[in-house]
């Protein structure tokens, strides 16, 4: 791996990229506290679109991947794009982080390290996934299971079937996978997210910032993110079960870690189960964080674009 010359940055004013993508979405409004507190230390912030053609990211000290929601649509080009950077700029979070968290294959590291994750079954390679779907129905032992690709985002392309029609849930997995998805999820599907909600902690720099509760817009709705009407609220004091959770998931990363979103359930058998491990360009719901946590965020890219 090249090494980038960091020395003489600090002599001179530091540029952060908060790389974006083309489209303009309504939440990425989340990033603007982070803005303006890293602008307020100084800080040139620019928003590039991550696969604009013949774009100089040399110009930058640090290129943090914030907005690329469309990632998942072109993820080989992304994956070039990131191997690019790292021996053009520093980045953040470190490569090999970025791309073991841009594929859920990531659960199994988790759950080897001892953190409760969703239980969850792979289905693709060679075999027929016909039978690997269904036995991985039968193995969950639920009524109904949720069938998600490998490489997404926001839900995108997530769906719940019952137990007892394995045609129409066979018939998903086989059309993700004659797609661009090498791999697709069979989980339980855990009632608990519409009756309770989805839960979500924010860590940056070695621990916790805040947590956010988020709710489904009605008890036939799985799906919680704001685009799907779910909604959102602070969620003021996470269990130290979660928090702990929380860190070790996030110590099984690869590359190290600097930021990090994790997902949780409060599953009505299993008890509290990571369901995402966010590391590559989640939103921070920062308009729940204490202005001193995002202050701490910024001077943390700070420090990281000085090299330090």
């Amino acid at each position: 791996m090249k090494t980038i010359d960091v020395r003489g940055m600090t002599d001179r004013g530091l540029s952060i990229a908060l790389a974006a993508c083309k489209k303009k979405y309504e939440t990425a409004e989340d990033d603007y506290p982070l803005q303006r507190a890293l602008r307020s230390l100084g800080v040139t912030v620019s928003l590039p679109v991550w696969n604009q053609e013949n774009h100089d990211w040399r110009q930058y000290n640090l290129v943090v991947p914030r907005t690329t929601w469309d990632y998942q649509q072109h993820f080989p080009d992304f994956c070039r794009w990131l191997e690019g950077l790292e021996n053009t700029t520093l980045l953040c979070n470190p490569i090999a982080t970025l791309l073991w968290d841009a594929h859920k294959k990531y659960l199994k590291d988790v759950e080897a390290a001892g953190v409760r994750v969703m239980p969850t079954v792979f289905v693709g390679g060679n075999g027929d996934v016909g039978a690997q779907v269904r036995q991985a129905i039968a193995k969950h032992g639920r009524g109904r299971v949720l069938i998600k690709p490998a490489v997404g985002a926001s839900s995108s392309d997530c769906m719940v079937f019952d137990a007892s029609d394995a045609a129409a849930a066979v018939s998903h997995a086989q059309k993700l996978l004659s797609g661009a998805q090498d791999m697709v999820l069979v989980q339980p599907f855990s009632s608990s997210v519409v009756l309770l909600g989805e839960y979500s902690l924010m860590l940056w720099d070695g621990k916790p910032s805040h947590g956010v509760h988020k709710t489904s817009s009605s008890s036939s709705e799985f799906r919680v993110q704001e685009e799907h009407g779910g909604t959102n609220e602070a969620w003021p004091e996470p269990p130290n079960e979660v928090v702990e959770m929380a860190i070790r998931a996030c110590e099984c990363a690869p590359g190290g870690w600097h930021y990090a979103r994790c997902d949780f359930l409060n599953d009505e058998e299993l008890g509290w189960c990571l369901i995402e491990l966010e590391m590559l360009e989640p939103s921070f719901y920062l308009e729940f964080a204490e202005e001193q946590e995002v202050k701490r965020l910024a001077s943390m890219l700070q420090r990281l674009a000085k090299g330090v």
